[in-house]
């Protein structure tokens, strides 16, 4: 017996109003009507759905489990249409992303390509700017969802998770600091490990305000006891990264900054106190719009092309 969303509706009516006539009325039915579908579900389903008094008409247990079971299936075939209807019409002939620019820079190139790909009727629009920004644009409408990374501030964004995103220190090559270690190997693959007071008193190269990296540093800092000498503000973290590498200073940068980055002079990559340092990476989304179907297919593209090609490029340089 297939159950349609008009149909269903009639029940549904009958448990608002705990009244069959009252729900007539609501429906703009006859009580005859809407008795006889009670009846005839009833008996091809075997149960009983209502408990019928002279003033009242209540749920019985069955009653209970069927419209909750059945008012699942009748929304996932309201979705399920939705989204049918969608791809047919190409209803959503723009997708807007927002992200931030170091993040960009690194995995543009491989998602575009991707993208278009597998939508090539959708255009898209990339906007550029720190976390704060982006979750701004995000709650105001003017972008559909934001690769991002956790924590995020305002309240109202849903996310999914995209990926664990390591974070690096960056020490110039010669730097005091490194005096007597062992930097035989050296890579992402094999970092060195610097001691966290060894840390205090030196110069390094922090995000602006508004980059979710600067608040996982100035974190980090409090969870390690570390008191910088000074601090430089930068950018981001792609400009912190390459002013280290070239003796500007230590720095913080993700693992995403290496497969965009190749500079002739390589850093030092390091840990504190062998610590993994990590973070979320997510696609954010406006809690109150929600997912498209063509937004959420760009968001696991994106789960499945930043988590193979970029690793590819990484690999390739610090194997040289």
């Amino acid at each position: 017996m297939i159950i349609t969303q008009e149909k269903f509706a009639y029940l549904q009516a009958v448990v608002d109003e705990g009244n069959i006539t009252r729900a007539a009325e609501k429906l703009y039915i006859s009580q005859p009507a809407v008795t006889n579908y009670i009846n005839k579900v009833e008996k091809y389903y075997g149960i009983k759905l209502f408990n019928r008094t002279r003033n009242s008409v209540t749920l019985t247990y069955a009653g209970e489990k069927f419209m909750k079971g059945m008012g699942e299936i009748i929304h996932l075939q309201k979705k399920f249409n939705n989204d049918m209807e969608e791809l047919a019409n190409h209803r959503s002939d723009r997708i807007t992303i927002g992200i931030g620019s170091t993040r960009g820079s690194a995995w543009l190139p491989y998602l575009l390509p991707a993208y278009k790909k597998a939508y090539p009727k959708i255009d898209i629009e990339i906007v550029e700017g720190n976390n704060s920004l982006l979750e701004q644009k995000l709650l105001q409408g003017t972008v559909d969802y934001i690769v991002s990374s956790l924590p995020i501030i305002n309240t109202g964004i849903e996310y999914e998770s995209i990926r664990e995103e390591r974070i690096y220190l960056i020490i110039p090559q010669k730097h005091p600091l490194l005096e007597g270690k062992d930097l035989t190997d050296n890579s992402i693959f094999n970092p060195l490990s610097i001691a966290s007071e060894e840390l205090s008193g030196q110069h390094f190269l922090i995000s602006e305000e508004g980059q979710s990296l600067n608040i996982f540093v100035n974190g980090l800092f409090d969870e390690c006891g570390i008191t910088p000498s000074e601090t430089t503000k930068v950018a981001n973290s792609l400009t912190a990264f390459l002013l280290s590498c070239y003796g500007g200073g230590i720095a913080f940068a993700p693992d995403s900054t290496f497969s965009s980055l190749f500079p002739q002079k390589k850093p030092v990559i390091a840990t504190i106190d062998n610590m993994v340092m990590s973070r979320n990476v997510v696609a954010a989304y406006n809690a109150s719009i929600g997912l498209s179907i063509f937004t959420k297919g760009f968001i696991n593209i994106t789960k499945e092309v930043v988590n193979h090609e970029p690793k590819l490029q990484i690999s390739s340089y610090w194997k040289k």
